[in-house]
C-alpha cells in the first residue's frame, strides 16, 4: 500500500495537547480564507487503510490516553460513513478512548443532519473545535471566510441540542484598525448567546502569501499594534457573560499566557492585563 505523506508539521488545538492524534484530512475543504496559510495546502483525504494502518501503529504508543484528536482543518467535512468507518478503528484499535474531538467549519455542522450527528455521536464524537474568529459580518466578509455570524449560531445550537460539546477560537486584530470596534461588539454578542467549554482567543499573525498580506501590503487593511490588540482582548473579556467556559491566550499577551474559568476568573484576568495595558511590556 502507497503511504502518503503527510504534513510534518502537527496543527491541533492547545487543549488537545494530552490526546492522541490520528490523522484523517490534510488542507481544509474551504481553503479560501484570506488571513489563513492553509488555503496554501492541498486538501487532501487520506484513504481509509492508511487511516487504519495508522491507528495500528500509535495503538502501541498511546498508553492509557481516554481521548483522541482527528487531524485536519476540518474533517466533519468528510461524508459521514467516512468519518463512521474512521470512528470504528478508534474504536478496535484504543479501547481506553471515551472522547473523539475534530476541526469543523459551521456549514460542515449545518450541512449534516441531525440524524448524521447523532449517529457520529453514537461511535464515539463527543467535542468540535470550531473557529468563530470574528462575530462581525463585516470582518467575516473582508476575511472571505465563507460563512455568516448567523450560520455559526446556527451550528452552536445545533450542537447545544444534540448534546455535542464545542470549544471555538476567536482572533485579535481581525478587523484592523477600521473595524477594530465592531469586531469586538460584536464578537462578544455571538459568545454570550453560546455555550462554548472554551474560548481559545489568539493574535492574528499574517502569513506571507496570503490575500490579507496582499491588502496590508496595499494599504488595504492596517494591522493593529501589539498593545492594541490586547487592549481589544480586555474589551471582549470585560463584555463576556459566559458560564463555566474556560478562557485562554497563548499569544496575545506575547510573552504571557492568561488563562481562567469564566466567570469566577474574569476579574483577575481583567487586572492582569490592566498591568500589562499600563507597563513597559507592550
Amino acid at each position: 500500500m502507497d503511504i502518503p505523506t503527510v504534513e510534518k508539521t502537527v496543527y491541533a488545538p492547545l487543549i488537545e495537547e494530552d490526546s492522541i492524534l490520528l490523522t484523517v484530512t490534510e488542507g481544509c475543504s474551504y481553503g479560501k480564507c484570506a488571513f489563513c496559510d492553509f488555503a496554501n495546502d492541498k486538501y487532501t483525504v487520506l484513504p481509509l487503510e492508511w487511516v487504519k494502518e495508522n491507528a495500528k501503529y500509535l495503538a502501541a504508543e498511546s498508553g492509557d490516553k481516554s481521548s483522541l484528536f482527528l487531524l485536519g482543518q476540518n474533517s466533519l467535512s468528510l461524508p459521514t460513513a467516512h468519518l463512521v468507518k474512521v470512528l470504528e478503528f478508534v474504536k478496535e484499535f484504543f479501547p481506553n478512548v471515551n472522547k473523539v474531538s475534530m476541526y469543523a467549519r459551521a456549514e460542515d455542522i449545518n450541512s449534516k443532519s441531525e440524524h448524521e450527528m447523532l449517529l457520529l455521536r453514537d461511535f464515539g464524537l463527543r467535542a468540535l473545535h470550531m473557529g468563530l474568529e470574528s462575530g462581525s459580518d463585516d470582518v467575516l466578509v473582508l476575511m472571505n471566510k465563507g460563512t455568516s455570524a448567523a450560520e455559526f449560531l446556527a451550528a452552536c445550537q445545533k450542537l447545544d441540542k444534540l448534546a455535542l460539546s464545542y470549544h471555538i477560537t476567536t482572533i485579535g486584530g481581525l478587523g484592523g484598525k477600521k473595524l477594530s470596534a465592531v469586531h469586538i461588539e460584536q464578537t462578544a454578542e455571538i459568545l454570550n448567546r453560546v455555550n462554548p467549554v472554551s474560548i481559545w482567543q489568539l493574535k492574528l499573525l499574517i502569513w506571507p502569501n496570503t490575500p490579507l498580506a496582499e491588502m496590508r501590503d496595499k494599504g488595504e487593511f492596517i494591522e493593529l499594534s501589539p498593545l492594541e490588540v490586547l487592549k481589544e482582548e480586555r474589551d471582549l473579556l470585560a463584555r463576556l457573560e459566559l458560564k463555566n467556559c474556560f478562557f485562554m491566550d497563548t499569544t496575545v499577551l506575547n510573552k504571557y499566557t492568561i488563562m481562567g474559568l469564566l466567570p469566577e476568573a474574569k476579574a483577575s484576568m481583567i487586572t492582569a492585563m490592566d498591568r500589562l495595558i499600563a507597563g513597559d511590556n507592550f
